[in-house]
């Protein structure tokens, strides 16, 4: 009986991998698709950081979330940098910045590549706005280098302690699963997780799921994707109590229907801050910078010009 149940799995396995099985995808391959003309490289501890810097004015930078890119911040910079500097980049471990030689995607070393992005960009303050878990590296950014912010933006940020985490999270914590997840990418779980941030799907783009799931395959990122979720879930959350020591201008966006990061959260940042105003929007999910881009960035320019 045990003969024929290993038998038995032995042959469901070798389906799955036959079925989902995708080799990685070149990194020069994909430049020709997810590079544009405003792409730019910047060597850094071994990769090289994709990025774009347009428009002229005072500089906001634009971090990303899990698993998404800079693209993910289309909308904003079409409007945003017909008045300001908008920098984004990919933060390593994703997009088309890809893996770190040593692995190292701790909230720390997301931190140190800010830092040196606008260093070498010769950026001594600026606005400072992340989705996700790009929220989560923001307001640990404006404890450490509060001097050079003017303001930030945190939209459906992570940060604070889960009292469950993620789907994803979870599985890349299993041993048998996290070896899966470097060669096993079922189109239909990345189309799921994409439809799972909007809150209506009908305002998913063309090319949009094709996207991150063609950026997931780039060459080391879905090795570098499960080493980023171990060295998340062993993060110190217990930093959410220094939130009330920010003195920076904060402005606080959340989509009311968020699936990842539910809606109270977005009330414990604004109670716990002290300089923080908070909008919600209605029928909107995780990403509203990707889902009503206009409307958010509106907000956002208003918020800057009010300070």
């Amino acid at each position: 009986m045990k003969k024929k149940l290993a038998v038995a799995l032995a042959g469901v396995l070798a389906l799955v991998t036959l079925s989902f099985y995708h080799s990685d995808i070149p990194v020069e391959d994909l430049k020709r698709e997810y590079a544009s003309t405003q792409s730019k490289w910047l060597p850094y501890q071994g990769t090289k950081l994709h990025y774009r810097d347009e428009g002229s004015g005072f500089p906001i930078v634009l971090i990303h979330g899990t698993s998404a890119s800079l693209h993910t911040w289309d909308g904003w910079a079409d409007r945003l940098k017909k008045k300001f500097r908008v920098i984004r980049f990919d933060l390593p471990a994703f997009g088309l910045t890809g893996p770190r030689p040593d692995a190292n995607y701790s909230i720390d070393s997301y931190i140190k590549a800010i830092h040196f992005l606008v260093d070498k960009l010769n950026i001594n303050k600026f606005h400072l706005a992340g989705n996700s878990l790009g929220g989560f590296i923001t307001w640990r950014y404006a404890l450490k280098y509060p001097a050079q912010l003017k303001s930030m933006v945190l939209i459906d940020s992570a940060g604070y302690p889960r009292e469950s985490s993620p789907p994803l999270l979870l599985f890349g914590k299993l041993p048998v699963v996290k070896t899966i997840m470097q060669y096993i990418t079922p189109g239909f779980v990345v189309s799921g997780q994409v439809k799972n941030v909007y809150g209506d799907n009908t305002r998913i783009k063309p090319g949009t799921i094709g996207r991150y799931f063609n950026l997931l395959l780039r060459q080391g990122n879905r090795k570098a994707v499960v080493e980023y979720i171990q060295q998340l879930m062993a993060e110190d959350y217990a930093l959410h109590q220094k939130l009330s020591t920010i003195q920076t201008p904060t402005l606080i966006l959340w989509g009311d229907k968020d699936n990842l990061i539910p809606l109270k959260f977005a009330s414990r940042f604004d109670k716990d801050m002290k300089n923080s105003q908070l909008i919600i929007y209605k029928g909107v999910g995780h990403i509203p910078m990707e889902e009503i881009p206009e409307k958010s960035a509106a907000d956002v320019e208003r918020f800057f010009q009010r300070l």
